[in-house]
């Protein structure tokens, strides 16, 4: 723990947040690689599991 308190009234807001092309196409490769390594790690234990019969 730091001795540092978060002040609300030194947050800058942020409005109106707009993307150019290039940072959507990045937002958009970290989400389908994010997802993509979730959906392995979920197969990768569910075919890990013993079959009950």
């Amino acid at each position: 723990m730091t001795d540092r308190q978060l002040d609300m009234e030194n947050i800058d807001r942020v409005d109106n947040l707009v993307y150019t092309p290039l940072e959507k196409r990045y937002l958009k490769a970290r989400i389908g690689g994010t997802v993509l390594a979730y959906a392995c790690r979920f197969l990768s234990c569910w075919r890990s599991q013993p079959s009950s019969t």
